[in-house]
């Protein structure tokens, strides 16, 4: 418990997290463990909604032709990196990217911003899938993965918010403080050094290091998230999820770090 964090203001809030986040956190972990045939249905999800939120978010509309072309072209990459064609995966995201683009009924660069979120949003699930279903011991980094994101999520947070102090980036996300990335960072080494333990077996310091890069990157991912927020005047990416906004606002620290683990251990092989 922290005694000093502000319930009183916004304590049906925080409880609206939490709520959903006991609701949605066993599911996730299921599919995770048990794998094929579930893990690809949560991905499969995961693909659906980011590329809804993402084409609502930069466009400002519901489900126009574009954002279905998103879908369809992250949905390939997947399939096509199953198959273990990754060159064709990438290759498919730029092409359906760039014809997702070319849809957009908006100013030119909107189009641009389809081709963004091809890459972005289909390669965290690129490497998602790597780190889950091709990757040796991918059950263990997965989970050692989500460790860490929702440790700094939660640790960010609730320090950010007992300690306050300097602001991080005000003119990007004026609640986010250094006290929050200190905080996060030192709870997210402290979690994958804690994994390293009984989960994989490397060297306890390596893996020390490399949680808290990670746990870095994790908060990164939730800047570039509120500045695309800030960008196109929007609170959250969508209001699926009571509490927390969008799909997009819970996982925007998960996609960077997916990506900057699997690149790590596909070099590391």
């Amino acid at each position: 418990m922290v005694p000093s964090l502000p319930l009183d203001g916004m304590g049906w809030g925080l409880r609206r997290r939490l709520i959903s986040s006991l609701l949605l956190v066993p599911p996730v972990l299921a599919a995770v463990i048990l794998g094929r045939p579930w893990s690809f249905l949560l991905l499969l999800v995961l693909i659906v909604v980011l590329s809804w939120e993402w084409t609502r978010l930069t466009q400002g509309l519901f489900l126009p032709a574009s954002g279905i072309a998103l879908m369809a072209t992250i949905c390939l990459g997947v399939s096509l990196a199953g198959l273990d064609l990754w060159l064709t995966a990438l290759l498919a995201l730029l092409a359906g990217g760039s014809a997702s683009g070319l849809l957009v009924s908006g100013r030119r660069w909107q189009g641009v911003w389809q081709l963004l979120g091809s890459f972005y949003l289909g390669g965290a699930c690129l490497a998602l899938y790597y780190l889950r279903e091709v990757e040796s011991q991918g059950l263990d980094w997965t989970l050692w993965l989500l460790a860490i994101v929702w440790t700094v999520d939660v640790f960010a947070y609730m320090v950010g918010k007992s300690v306050g102090g300097w602001k991080l980036w005000p003119s990007v996300s004026p609640k986010k403080t250094w006290a929050g990335l200190a905080g996060g960072t030192a709870a997210g080494t402290l979690v994958g050094l804690c994994g390293s333990f009984w989960l994989l077996p490397h060297p306890h310091w390596q893996l020390a290091l490399a949680a808290g890069l990670l746990s870095l990157v994790v908060q990164s991912g939730d800047l570039v998230e509120s500045a695309l927020k800030r960008k196109f005047g929007v609170k959250d990416a969508s209001a699926l999820i009571p509490g927390h906004g969008g799909l997009m606002d819970r996982v925007d620290g998960l996609l960077p770090a997916a990506v900057a683990l699997a690149i790590a251990l596909w070099l590391g092989a």
